[in-house]
């Protein structure tokens, strides 16, 4: 199943070659009948052999409704180049072709209409006007064939070449699974509500599934839905079908939205694009010019920033970024035209990288070189840029800000992973550059943290997060996997340097000696923490070093016990519990011969600490419960 749209000039017969294809006239609005003009998009379908089918787009020939035209053939597969012997090229074939081509389209056929009204010679020439205007082309190798409406000469072999195209293969996109359509219909049927038709470009839809729609976001479900006049089940890419939907009024969808499965589309007002300009522009494009930007059925007003450039030549390609005006659906690959504003002219086109695009420096080498490996079809570079831009993420929520499908998502992530250019860290992915550059940050601040602060053990943990702007998850298994690495050392919320070991110094070392030797000799009455430690110099920042690191074991803001004394102290209050079943305050206090103040807070302490347990007004060792 293929879809075919028509181009070419106004009256050289796309519609009446149309009708004599399919039996079914295309042109459905009542001005198109009277007049005998197509100003609008005009469906058929053609029923081939072994089952075939074609569905045709009809697309308008005024140079006035160009933004018609290119809505009908921005989801096609092949095209059937309709030419007037009796005209021969004109200016619409000559822009139609150039959209054909800047889409890429390569399949197709060229119909030389009206033959009966031509002879010989000047259907020869026309042929040869129509090889050149080929020549360079997407479409420079399709056949030429001559057909009249009016004597029916040259249809069947038109039928049979068009037969030919649609057994050569599906589209080239077709093994995407994300269901797509591009709406270039709305309207209401009674007694059944908003129906919308388009060209089914990707994936499949069945009857019942639920789809979102684009730019919009609402959730519709497809209570209907017909190919080709028939009530269907199920369609696939390629075909042309109609559904009715419910969970959206006429007025909530239009013409440019697309209809998809969650997560199938970008909805974006910022593109990253390969752009390339036509050979006959007579002027290069320039930095911040506004277009009209042309991708499925949508035109949206735009403007054009350059990368790595100040301009592309006519005849050249280069990268941009697109700025819409509105928020446009698109995917990656997705082609597109621009079109000037004033007076009204096909400028080029070109494909988009990146769907979800950020704001970049115009002149970024490395997003270039990606964007540039984007645009051969390497779509692991497309992980990278979305990575490099959106930090470390996992697996599923890069996948749903890339927008590919599994089977395309996988390719792309093993290659990446393969070539060394994103590395696997717990539940998260990082560019491999970002996590090089993660780790020398964590050793430089951790590094500076030491020398300004030598007394401290390592930096704060949450400190070290915010200061590397990451969020937990990825922060925890940076961490994690640098501490595996023996590249630092993690005590509670402190983090260190692997090998770094707290110093004094001779100074305040020879100072701390006399503190701890004064609370030492005292036993459990020691004198006030803060006097004793402002008596013999010893800092704040020393004092708070000391009790990280165990020397001295705090049991109240001002008790205080130097460590062996501490362990002493302990051995006697667990003596006295295993001799009396628990001790209490006044049994502790007799023991020891001193003030309640100090038994109570040593007592204290051990029940936070989870050695001992107070019942009642006794304590018990917690092990011995």
């Amino acid at each position: 199943m293929i879809t075919v749209g028509t181009a070419g000039h106004i009256d050289h017969g796309k519609s009446s070659l149309v009708e004599a294809l399919t039996g079914i006239a295309p042109d459905r609005l009542p001005d198109e009948k009277l007049r005998g003009m197509t100003i609008d998009l005009g469906f058929a379908w053609l029923q081939l052999a072994e089952g075939l089918e074609i569905s045709m787009v009809d697309v308008p020939g005024h140079e006035r409704f160009v933004r018609n035209m290119v809505a009908g053939v921005g989801g096609i597969d092949a095209v059937l180049l309709v030419v007037s012997a009796d005209e021969g090229v004109m200016p619409q074939t000559r822009e139609h072709v150039d959209i054909i081509s800047l889409l890429s389209v390569s399949r197709g056929v060229v119909a030389i209409t009206k033959i009966d009204l031509a002879d010989q010679e000047l259907i020869e020439m026309v042929e040869d006007e129509v090889r050149v205007l080929l020549r360079g082309t997407s479409l420079e190798h399709i056949r030429i064939m001559r057909t009249s409406t009016k004597t029916s000469e040259g249809i069947q072999g038109l039928i049979s070449e068009l037969t030919q195209i649609c057994s050569d293969g599906k589209r080239s996109e077709s093994d995407r699974q994300l269901a797509r359509v591009p709406v270039d219909r709305v309207f209401t049927v009674p007694g059944f509500g908003t129906v919308v038709t388009g060209t089914l470009v990707d994936g499949a839809i069945r009857e019942g599934m639920e789809l979102q729609v684009w730019p919009s976001g609402k959730i519709v479900r497809v209570r209907g839905l017909q190919s080709h006049a028939k009530r269907a089940q199920m369609a696939e890419a390629g075909r042309r079908v109609a559904m009715n939907i419910s969970g959206v009024g006429i007025d909530g969808v239009t013409r440019g939205s697309v209809l998809c499965v969650p997560g199938a589309v970008a909805s974006s007002m910022l593109l990253d694009v390969q752009i390339r300009l036509l050979d006959t522009v007579e002027k290069p494009l320039v930095n911040a010019i506004r277009v009209v930007f042309h991708s499925g059925t949508a035109a949206v007003r735009a403007t054009i920033r350059l990368l790595a450039t100040e301009e592309i030549l006519p005849g050249g390609q280069g990268l941009a970024q697109i700025r819409l005006e509105e928020p446009m659906a698109t995917r990656n690959g997705d082609r597109f035209i621009i079109r000037q504003l004033s007076p009204t002219m096909t400028l080029g086109g070109g494909k988009i990288l990146n769907p979800a695009a950020v704001n970049a420096r115009r002149y970024d080498g490395s997003l270039a070189k990606l964007l540039n490996r984007i645009a051969e079809g390497d779509l692991s570079a497309l992980l990278s840029t979305q990575l490099k831009r959106q930090g470390p993420s996992t697996q599923n929520e890069l996948r749903q800000s890339v927008h590919l499908g599994e089977a395309e998502f996988k390719e792309a992530f093993d290659k990446a992973v393969c070539e060394g250019e994103v590395v696997i860290v717990g539940g998260y992915i990082f560019t491999k550059c970002s996590w090089d550059s993660l780790v020398d940050s964590v050793k430089q601040i951790i590094k500076l943290t030491h020398e300004n602060q030598p007394l401290d053990i390592g930096i704060a943990r949450e400190e070290l997060r915010v200061r590397l702007k990451l969020s937990p998850g990825p922060f925890d298994d940076l961490v994690a996997a640098m501490e595996r690495e023996d590249i630092l050392c993690v005590e509670e919320d402190r983090i260190a340097l692997e090998g770094h070991e707290v110093s004094l110094g001779d100074s305040m070392e020879r100072k701390v000696s006399v503190l701890l030797e004064c609370l030492s000799n005292a036993g459990i009455g020691v004198p006030s923490l803060s006097e004793s430690a402002e008596s013999a110099g010893v800092t704040q920042e020393a004092l708070e070093m000391l009790v990280r690191t165990g020397r001295l074991i705090r049991v109240a803001p001002d008790i205080a016990y130097e460590r062996r004394m501490f362990e002493s102290l302990l051995d006697a209050v667990k003596m006295q519990i295993s001799a009396n079943g628990h001790i209490d305050v006044k049994g502790l206090r007799d023991y020891f011969q001193s003030s309640r103040k100090y038994c109570l807070a040593l007592l204290e302490y051990l029940d936070s600490s989870g050695i001992t347990r107070r019942i009642g007004d006794v304590r018990v060792l917690r092990n011995d419960e």
